[in-house]
């Protein structure tokens, strides 16, 4: 086999095998979309991912934009990603806001 064509062969094998990479690299990603709130949701996203999880915290919530918590679904982050689900943290529609039981179940909560 000529030089040339032995490169093109391992390129080509290469980037076909860089396909099945690419599908297992996970990206951490902050969505901005102020209809839902004023902070990013902080998400964890793999192409080849099975479902998605999309975690809302109880109590005061997420008021930061670095999604910090010590929540479970948000200490439990990691090991929902392993398992292959994307990850969706949900925070409140801002820093200043409480998020009680009655706001969670209103009709504004809902369609947001």
């Amino acid at each position: 086999m000529h030089c040339g064509a032995k490169f093109f062969v391992t390129v080509i094998i290469f980037l076909l095998s860089s396909t099945n990479v690419l599908s297992d690299i996970y990206l951490e990603i902050n969505l901005s979309i102020p209809d839902v709130s004023e902070l990013p949701i902080n998400t964890v996203e793999k192409k080849s991912a099975l479902a998605n999880i999309i975690a809302i915290v109880g109590g005061n919530g997420i008021r930061n934009a670095d999604g910090y918590s010590r929540n479970f679904l948000v200490r439990q982050k990691f090991n929902f990603i392993k398992s292959g689900l994307n990850y969706y943290l949900f925070p409140n529609m801002s820093r200043n806001e409480k998020a009680s039981f009655k706001l969670r179940s209103s009709e504004k909560r809902a369609n947001r």
